[in-house]
């Protein structure tokens, strides 16, 4: 293992990374190649640096949960609201393999390269007392998961101080993602936002009834969830806990049907309780499911349907060139040349 330190990166801001030689290497290319991009700002969204009058968001802190982020002009489904570039990345084979004692002194010399500022920065982030230093307590409070050079197997944990302050909530508005550049995270509308509403994501996994979902939000990230959906009336929790064993329960028989059109029934069934349930970021692979389906069964415009939907849902959850997204354009754009069909 070995530290990388651009200090230099994105106009002065600068990125550290505990990491092995190649991934050091790899980001190394990708910051002279993508650095010159001012930072906070989206490939398709330039803007001056530090040009707060078009950013459309602010940070407002709330009673009960600290900073948060809020938007300040409206964000249609798909459109990025801001790029959050990490300040530190820490591989996981440090945090695996090493030794307690030399990982910390290695996480702290991680941060000692930085430029003061981005020092101050990330250390203003929130901290919960988690840990056994103020580095461990940040990144087990504030960090996600993502992997350089598209390898899951070069998977880190990161420190991205605008993605930092968006708080959690059940039902999120908002997703994030690696961007085009393979260094920064990408976050996106999931829905309509309006100005003045916060900016969320989902911190548990989405399919998790109200109870487990509780449980594991304190005991991964040491807070009780007060969102709209876990402080509803026992009505509402029990009709979406409903919703959310259906999902499962579906979903369970979709691989043991071989009649398409049942397969395809059921697909709509969950297509609908996702949809009813507020759950967004899951919907991508259904429609593309449906659409493959469809296609198989010769029926056009539901075909046509499920594929529109795809290509906009891959999209919004995943950037504008996945895979995904050309296979279902392909679909739309011809279905009975499509080899599907």
């Amino acid at each position: 293992l070995c530290i990388y330190t651009d200090a230099d990166y994105q106009n002065g801001r600068g990125m550290s990374i505990l990491t092995t030689p190649d991934i050091a290497s790899f980001v190394a290319r990708h910051s002279r190649a993508y650095g010159s991009y001012p930072y906070d700002i989206s490939y398709r969204q330039k803007l001056p640096f530090f040009d707060q009058k078009r950013i459309k968001y602010q940070l407002i802190e709330k009673p009960g949960r600290g900073i948060g982020v809020f938007a300040n002009g409206t964000f249609r489904p798909g459109e990025i609201i801001l790029n959050s570039y990490p300040t530190i990345a820490i591989h996981q084979k440090a945090i695996h393999v090493l030794p307690h004692n030399i990982r910390q002194a290695m996480q702290w010399h991680t941060m000692s390269q930085l430029p003061k500022k981005t020092q101050d920065l990330t250390r203003s982030l929130a901290k919960q007392g988690r840990g056994d230093d103020e580095i461990e307590d940040l990144l087990k409070t504030n960090a996600i998961g993502q992997s350089y050079a598209w390898d899951d197997e070069n998977r880190h944990t990161i420190l991205a101080p605008e993605i930092a302050r968006i708080n959690h909530d059940c039902r999120p508005n908002a997703i994030y993602r690696t961007d085009d550049s393979g260094i920064a995270q990408e976050v996106s509308a999931l829905m309509l936002i309006k100005p003045g509403e916060e900016i969320t994501f989902s911190y548990a996994p989405s399919e998790l009834g109200h109870n487990a979902r509780r449980k594991y939000l304190k005991d991964n990230w040491g807070f009780d969830c007060e969102c709209s959906l876990c402080t509803a009336t026992p009505e509402r929790t029990k009709i979406s806990d409903g919703r959310l064993r259906k999902i499962e329960e579906l979903s369970n028989t979709l691989p043991e049907l071989d009649d398409k059109s049942s397969f395809l029934a059921i697909l709509g069934e969950i297509i609908d309780l996702y949809n009813k349930e507020g759950l967004i970021a899951p919907l991508g692979t259904y429609y593309q499911l449906a659409a493959l389906t469809a296609s198989e069964l010769g029926l056009l415009e539901p075909t046509k349907k499920y594929a529109k939907l795809a290509v906009k849902q891959f999209e919004m959850t995943s950037g504008f060139e996945t895979q995904e997204g050309r296979d279902m354009a392909l679909l739309l754009s011809n279905p009975e040349k499509h080899p599907s069909w």
